[in-house]
């Protein structure tokens, strides 16, 4: 089972993936831990989407490798990899499809101005689920990159409206 993460910048995904990963003895895949890892240093100096997007790319393809092992045990799988853009989404919809995986959708539905005030939180704390710093012309850039799910993108999604439980 794959169980993917969206919701746009503060939304909690994840925060919500290490409680989901809990209750399901599950392995995440975050591609903000991806990115810093491997790629931090260098993003700190280029912020442009297209440099961003390319190296998203990389880490997701070696996250897939790894994910064919996983299910190949009947893991269970999180991906936290923002999937903001509905064509991003259906790519992994294919790809468990195409090897007979199962799937939810997870949208983490939450108010702008929570998800704000949480960002700025999270950039004071620095704390387990920080990453790099989110400024607000980043988060503003989100807010109209993201394209929600609707209709019937997917046949299990789940809408998360309260995830701070």
């Amino acid at each position: 089972m794959i169980h993917m993460i969206c919701g746009s910048t503060g939304a909690g995904k994840t925060t919500f993936s290490l409680q989901l990963a809990k209750e399901h003895q599950a392995v995440i895949f975050s591609i903000d831990e991806w990115m810093e890892n491997l790629y931090g240093v260098e993003r700190n100096t280029s912020t442009e989407l297209s440099w961003m997007l390319e190296r998203i790319e990389r880490c997701e393809k070696q996250i897939w490798a790894i994910c064919l092992q996983l299910l190949s045990q009947d893991r269970h799988l999180i991906l936290d990899l923002g999937l903001s853009k509905k064509e991003h989404r259906e790519k992994f919809y294919q790809l468990a499809s195409d090897i007979n995986v199962d799937t939810t959708l997870y949208f983490l539905d939450i108010d702008k101005e929570i998800r704000w005030k949480r960002v700025q939180q999270r950039n004071l704390e620095k704390g387990e689920t920080y990453s790099l710093e989110v400024t607000r012309d980043m988060f503003d850039f989100m807010e109209n990159w993201f394209e929600e799910p609707e209709g019937l993108e997917h046949s299990n999604l789940k809408i998360v409206r309260d995830n701070t439980k």
